[in-house]
């Protein structure tokens, strides 16, 4: 209640009111007890804290290397710091946090709060990661240590002006809680860093900065409904956290594959637009939204699906965004029957879909002379960095050795991970051409490479 009686003199004083009331309270019944008029976070704070984590992480830089800037800035270092929160959902260790704040990560620490109020630090791994949902899964090992969790809540449940208070990392200021409300719910229309993933944020005016991503937002009951993600840079009070029940929709997935296989229906939607609603005799805001194109072969062109179609709903779920179609179309599975209700021509229809597989759209990067060198490469993802034994997903894994090339000829194999090129650390695939550029004719290249779980040395001779 210290928190209470603190607001309640400011307010007092701002207003220049001499009421032994507070102004929150005046025209509460007498009935109701005073501490039901704002919540009371102390012991639900002091309890989360203890499984609340901050993530400090080295990355590469961008301008590494670079010696105009290091003769600038004799300061300057080739890796930069990155800073995150995490909570613990199992006692083994396993915790939640934002892709983000672990992507191109090349070493990561996270910080625990003890009983006694010291921290102690430990390393961890990725389990999984979907940047879809910027949602990642990380791993400390503690041995036979346990680790406090927070319950995982329900975000449906939130209402607008519900409480929560979000703890984490802001700045480097360790376990920070602040304290706000419910401000909106269903904000798709926000798109951090021009990032492309399923946004459906909740969002609150509950302090959230720098750091804090990847931290708890929770309720009243100590129940984790969201995880801070983004803040509007030139607001105040307006910060983003993705609702919990989409991270619990990944989680299964990322321990079990280290990513997310999601379903696809080969159609792009957006909006239905309000005069594409009147002229299909429609209220302009009717549900609905609007098919405009169908990708030729995919599942909704089996499917029967055209573009101009206007989807109202999918297995039951009305749909009144093209963010909700995405979202669960993506989620649903691969293998799935659906079933959609169509309006075509001012005429409703029920079609059937069975959901495919998303393509991979992961693009391979081929280094600077492919047909010198004879190396195709790509970035390292979770799977392929656990099967190599890799902490992190890092370096760049061998997708192509072109036969008779000076890459066969040394032994390069495919599903090879480059870790090294002579005192170069391969952290990107990027990083392969820009670390064999200066091969000259008769001149060697010494590789580290990652082999199944074995590390091997290459010697690479460029023709």
């Amino acid at each position: 209640m210290a928190l209470a009686r603190s607001l309640g003199v400011a307010l007092l004083l701002i207003s220049g009111a001499a009421a032994a009331v507070p102004l929150w309270q005046e025209g509460v019944p007498a009935s109701v007890p005073k501490s039901a008029t704002l919540p009371d976070f102390t012991k639900i704070a002091q309890k989360s804290s203890l499984a609340v984590v901050a993530i400090s992480t080295l990355q590469d830089a961008e301008d590494a290397g670079n010696p105009i800037k290091n003769l600038l800035d004799p300061h300057h270092s080739e890796q930069q710091k990155g800073l995150g929160a995490g909570f613990f959902i199992h006692p083994d260790g396993y915790l939640i946090t934002n892709s983000h704040v672990v992507e191109g990560a090349t070493e990561m620490k996270v910080a625990v709060i003890k009983k006694n109020g010291r921290t102690r630090d430990y390393q961890a791994r990725i389990v999984g990661v979907d940047a879809g949902t910027d949602v990642a899964l990380l791993k400390v090992d503690g041995g036979d240590e346990t680790f406090p969790t927070l319950p995982l809540g329900d975000s449906d449940q939130l209402g607008l002006a519900d409480w929560v208070a979000a703890i984490g990392n802001p700045y480097g200021l360790s376990h920070s809680i602040t304290v706000g409300v419910v401000s909106f719910k269903g904000r798709t229309d926000v798109v951090p860093a021009g990032r492309d993933g399923y946004y459906d944020y909740i969002q609150t005016d509950a302090s959230i900065n720098p750091g804090n991503s990847g931290g708890p937002v929770i309720n009243v009951r100590g129940e984790v409904v969201g995880i801070a993600n983004a803040v509007n840079a030139v607001g105040q009070g307006i910060g983003f956290a993705i609702p919990i029940n989409m991270a619990k929709a990944v989680l299964m997935p990322l321990l079990k594959d280290g990513r997310v296989h999601r379903s696809w229906l080969g159609i792009t939607v957006e909006d239905l637009p309000s005069d594409a609603a009147k002229e299909l005799g429609m209220q302009p805001d009717a549900d609905g939204v609007l098919v405009s194109e169908v990708v030729e072969g995919g599942p909704g062109a089996k499917a029967g699906l055209k573009p101009g179609d206007i989807i109202t709903a999918m297995d039951g779920v009305t749909l009144d965004d093209a963010q909700r179609m995405r979202w669960l179309a993506a989620s649903t599975g691969v293998g799935k029957q659906v079933a959609l209700g169509v309006l075509r021509g001012g005429k409703e229809e029920q079609l059937s879909a069975e959901l495919g597989a998303m393509p991979d759209a992961e693009p391979a990067t081929a280094i600077a002379q492919p047909t010198e060198v004879g190396l195709l490469v790509r970035e390292v993802d979770v799977p392929t960095a656990r099967s190599a034994g890799l902490a992190l997903p890092m370096g760049a894994a061998v997708r192509e050795v072109r036969p008779g090339s000076a890459a066969e000829q040394a032994g390069m194999r495919k599903g090879d991970v480059i870790l090294k090129v002579d005192d170069s650390n391969i952290t990107t695939a990027e990083r392969v051409s820009k670390a064999l550029s200066h091969l000259q004719g008769g001149g060697v290249a010494r590789l580290v490479v990652r082999r199944g779980q074995e590390t091997v040395f290459v010697g690479l001779r460029k023709p």
